[in-house]
């Protein structure tokens, strides 16, 4: 595999293809990636503690409904400003497959189970 790899950035370099298409012009930046994951962790964590408190106070339908609200809009305003709408567009033909496959597989589950 690594014979095919090196063949293939050999040829590419020949051709005048940038070897940036290979991985050789990433910059990893592992510091920014720990401190990512932390505060991943850290809001996980604070989204299900404030989940389990809304919990005592509101009907859980109504936490879950704003709990999603709050996750869209979140993801939102990370995603927008890079791609746009184009990543909330839906593309029909392979909506209708999952739900299909999804479906059958949760009726087949069911059936599986009643035995």
């Amino acid at each position: 595999m690594d014979d095919r790899a090196a063949e293939k950035r050999q040829t590419a370099a020949a051709a005048g293809v940038s070897d940036r298409k290979y991985g050789k012009g990433r910059n990893d930046d592992v510091p920014r990636g720990i401190i990512c994951m932390v505060v991943a962790t850290i809001l996980f964590a604070a989204a299900s503690a404030a989940s389990k408190w809304l919990v005592g106070l509101y009907p859980v339908g109504e936490v879950l409904c704003l709990r999603s609200f709050a996750s869209l809009a979140a993801g939102a305003a990370m995603i927008l400003p890079v791609s746009g709408l184009s990543a909330f567009v839906t593309i029909v033909r392979a909506t209708t497959w999952r739900a299909a496959f999804r479906n059958r597989s949760r009726s087949f589950a069911c059936s599986w189970r009643s035995v």
